[in-house]
């Protein structure tokens, strides 16, 4: 299931976009993936698989969405704010299951880990996806951006 949502709905989507981008001669697909497509967590391996796939689906679907005027992008956020999102929470429920700690010991071991030792906001993802939809040169495409304090690089 954690790979049809993840992986298949970003295929199906990608078909469905292409010949209306075609008529129209251009066109921009943002996919939000995940720092799992960047980097494997131990207790996630079909969600890290699935978002790998994305990223490589990604690199495909902006070859082929050249030859049509389009671009494809992908945006891999890491760890939100607590309670910025139904996602935050659910990723902090998780990993108290998976590691066997509380919430606030999680948020810290996350924020430990990214140089700019603070975890993302929405606005961060909304800034960054406003970029790529409407700001970005049309000559960025098939690319991965990580949006992860430094997370991951």
């Amino acid at each position: 299931e954690v790979f049809a949502v993840n992986a298949l709905s970003l295929f199906n989507i990608s078909k469905w976009l292409y010949p209306r981008f075609k008529s129209e001669g251009r066109g921009r697909l943002v996919h939000i993936g995940s720092n799992a497509a960047v980097q494997g967590f131990s207790g996630m391996i079909a969600y890290c698989a699935s978002k790998f796939a994305t990223r490589g689906m990604i690199q495909v679907i902006a070859k082929e969405y050249a030859k049509i005027g389009a671009v494809a992008n992908q945006v891999n956020p890491g760890p939100f704010e607590p309670f910025s999102s139904d996602m935050s929470n659910k990723q902090i429920e998780d990993f108290m299951v998976i590691q066997k700690v509380s919430s606030s010991e999680i948020i810290n071991s996350m924020v430990s880990r990214i140089p700019q030792r603070r975890l993302a906001t929405i606005e961060d993802l909304y800034k960054t996806l406003n970029f790529l939809l409407f700001d970005a040169p049309d000559y960025i495409t098939g690319q991965s951006i990580n949006l992860s304090g430094g997370m991951v690089m």
